[in-house]
């Protein structure tokens, strides 16, 4: 049974622009691969779910997205938001084991130290043992299936206990974060720094989708 019978209605109320590009994509050979009525679409609209990637320049008033969280799938919207032709989802990330993230954040700012105070003595440095909340919050940041499946964000509680000489080496890991993700921006926000503000000020005003 061709998938355009049951689906017609749907279609049909596609906006004109996306309704154009989908007529664009059927006639350059992709196919349609499901109609559905969940996430990202409300109730009273649908998503169309290609085959294959969208090749179609996007007409004027169609906004693309995409959900690197949910599914990996990106496409085009309306306006109103109520209705969107979707492409395939993305091949899923490979994520860095833990040594490969250790020996990024070692190459990247050294071997790390906390500082301690007496007032009739020098500054003593001393290395940042392994189970310390900054170690704990780099263990956190390795997203692996899991963690990306069920939506754990990073140790917010190891960012609570972490010292300000801590807390000012998990913001600048996180300040060389391109795009960011959620859960850059959720620590972002619970740092509160002046750099951390305008992070996110500019990831708001300039970022993409998904940051905004």
């Amino acid at each position: 049974m061709n998938i355009l019978d049951p689906n017609r209605n749907d279609i049909e109320a596609l906006p004109a622009q996306l309704r154009a590009m989908l007529n664009a994509e059927l006639a350059a050979g992709n196919e349609i691969a499901e109609v559905s009525h969940g996430f990202p679409a409300p109730p009273c609209g649908a998503c169309i779910k290609m085959a294959r990637g969208i090749t179609t320049a996007p007409g004027e008033g169609l906004k693309a997205r995409s959900w690197p969280n949910w599914n990996r799938c990106s496409g085009f919207t309306d306006e109103q938001g109520h209705f969107f032709l979707l492409g395939p989802p993305d091949a899923e990330p490979v994520q860095p084991g833990m040594d490969e993230i250790r020996e990024r954040v070692n190459a990247a700012s050294g071997p790390p130290i906390s500082v301690s105070w007496d007032a009739d003595a020098e500054p003593v440095k001393k290395p940042i043992g392994a189970n310390s909340p900054l170690r704990r919050f780099e263990a956190s940041m390795a997203i692996d299936y899991e963690k990306w499946k069920e939506g754990i964000g990073y140790d917010l509680e190891a960012l609570e206990e972490a010292s300000q000489e801590e807390k000012r080496q998990i913001e600048i890991k996180l300040l060389s974060q391109s795009p960011l993700d959620w859960r850059d921006v959720e620590v972002l926000a619970a740092l509160d720094t002046p750099g951390a503000r305008a992070a996110l000020m500019k990831a708001m005003e300039n970022g993409s989708a998904e940051e905004r």
